[in-house]
């Protein structure tokens, strides 16, 4: 599977079309509390941060933020519970920036993990 770094977003992404009402307070929630992952930076387990104003930052070993200087599509995923459901569904953006700053982001998938699901198992 390999590695991957995390993105922390505090910008306000668009929800994907194909959300229910009930999918897009999750998905809020989600984005605030938890972080994204992706393959698109050098892979260290690094934690970067996506600003309000679509500037990322890299958090050092002081958890001090550096800009980090984008210019290049950047893909970032994470799997978001829904418990009515009782599933978990795959939502991944392209986020698209361009000297320094984000310049648009879309919602690219948002679609059931039918591996995740809770299955019961009774031993004997």
């Amino acid at each position: 599977m390999g590695m991957f770094d995390y993105v922390d977003v505090n910008y306000d992404l668009p929800m994907p079309q194909n959300a229910t009402d009930e999918h897009k307070v999750f998905i809020i929630n989600s984005i605030a509390a938890d972080n994204f992952q992706t393959k698109d930076f050098e892979c260290m387990l690094d934690v970067y941060y996506l600003d309000k104003d679509g500037f990322m930052y890299m958090k050092n070993a002081n958890n001090y933020e550096e800009e980090y200087y984008v210019h290049q599509h950047v893909r970032c995923y994470t799997y978001i519970e829904i418990p009515s459901e009782d599933i978990k569904y795959w939502l991944e953006y392209d986020l698209k920036f361009t000297d320094g700053k984000l310049e648009k982001a879309t919602a690219v998938e948002w679609k059931k993990m039918d591996s995740f699901k809770k299955i019961d198992l009774k031993l004997e």
